[in-house]
């Protein structure tokens, strides 16, 4: 008996690191596989917050935009302003005098 379990230890020793090379390789499968899933998720994350970056620059830009325009806007309205009260003095003024020249 001696002289066969030193063979079968070896073949048992065999076994078990053939099993153990099998299991460690469909471990490293699942992590490989893993770790592609992973970077593909990142790379899909990536590529929305750069779209989201984009769209905000894209709002940030129709903002400033618009803010010019809206203080274009008041300057323009602060101008007409103006011009109607010079109009209205003016008019004010001729109806004074067609008023004056009626009455005399």
């Amino acid at each position: 008996m001696t002289e066969t379990h030193p063979q079968r230890k070896p073949g048992r020793l065999g076994a078990a690191e053939a099993r153990l090379e099998a299991a460690l390789g469909r471990i490293e499968a699942a992590l490989e596989g893993a770790v592609r899933e992973m970077a593909g998720r990142a790379d899909r994350a990536t590529a929305e917050a750069e779209a989201k970056a984009m769209a905000l620059a894209r709002a940030d830009e129709a903002r400033a935009g618009d803010q010019a325009a809206f203080a274009q806007l008041r300057e323009e309205k602060a101008a007409l302003r103006q011009i109607q009260g010079e109009v209205s003095g003016r008019l004010d003024a001729a109806v004074e005098r067609l008023r004056r020249a009626l009455a005399h």
